[in-house]
């Protein structure tokens, strides 16, 4: 899925009640606060499950733990970037 960030953050942005992300887990690694709050928002009116992790470490430990359909990561985040977490 791509998912461009100026559509998403529209007013006029919706997801239709037959979503591809309706119902699908995932995994949003974000470091800044405000993108990753908007972005969870806007996944979840699309229907998805958002679980949430703020930079790379803290996402493989998740990727261990659980399995997800989606996982959206930021690349330049502290502790571990989004090139050596899938590294």
């Amino acid at each position: 899925y791509l998912l461009d960030r100026r559509r998403l953050s529209s007013p006029k942005f919706s997801c239709s009640s037959h979503s591809e992300l309706n119902n699908k887990s995932v995994l949003l690694v974000e470091d800044n606060l405000i993108i990753h709050k908007s972005e969870k928002k806007l996944l979840e009116k699309c229907g998805a499950m958002v679980e949430s992790a703020f930079n790379g470490l803290e996402a493989v430990t998740k990727l261990h733990a659980s399995d997800f359909d989606l996982i959206l990561m930021d690349n330049q985040m502290p502790r571990m970037t989004g090139v050596e977490a899938i590294g």
